[in-house]
């Protein structure tokens, strides 16, 4: 081999040598970027689990306490709707008694909230008819005259000039509502 063949393998042999260490730095600095990508890969997997686990449970304890709250308000309107329908029936058992034990629930409200002056006792025809001679006598000495009124049933209007006392049913219950609520409530519920 002559000279110029021998500085040929000589380069060809630097070239491989050059080559095999090129190729061989690439394949490490790889495999460094394919690690390095795989452990933030991995660091960035844990942290999105970490946060989907943080916004699960933060999802469900808000949806725990929405429905708790929701499961109160329904129990709260059930027994608000049960109170409601017992007062509704004591309003119905009053209009359903007997003539005269209507006539005695009429008497006591006129002897209750009856003044010491003469007046009108406004009732309707309905109720009225249902009246025994005892609460006739009674609004006699009230010094009370009976007019029949378009009113409904249930009770009566004292008036007294311009001053009216609502004796109807509904407007004395309503006054005492919330009392009555409050106790069928603790009676019903403790």
């Amino acid at each position: 081999m002559d000279g110029l063949g021998r500085i040929i393998e000589q380069i060809a042999a630097e070239s491989a040598s050059e080559y095999e260490e090129i190729l061989e730095n690439a394949r490490i600095e790889c495999e460094n970027i394919w690690q390095a990508g795989k452990e933030k890969a991995n660091k960035q997997r844990i942290e999105i689990l970490d946060e989907s686990k943080r916004l699960v449970a933060q999802t469900l304890a808000s949806s725990k306490r929405r429905g708790e709250t929701e499961g109160k308000a329904r129990l709260q309107n059930a027994r608000n709707t049960l109170i409601n329908d017992v007062i509704s029936e004591a309003l119905n058992q009053l209009h359903t008694r007997t003539d005269e034990e209507y006539t005695v629930v009429l008497s006591a409200l006129l002897n209750k909230y009856a003044h010491t002056q003469a007046g009108e006792l406004l009732i309707s025809d309905t109720d009225l008819n249902r009246m025994t001679t005892g609460f006739h006598e009674a609004a006699k000495q009230h010094e009370l005259e009976i007019v029949v009124s378009d009113i409904s049933v249930g009770g009566f209007i004292l008036r007294y000039g311009k001053k009216e006392e609502n004796c109807m049913f509904t407007a004395l219950l309503s006054g005492k509502l919330d009392k009555i609520r409050d106790k069928a409530y603790k009676t019903l519920f403790g």
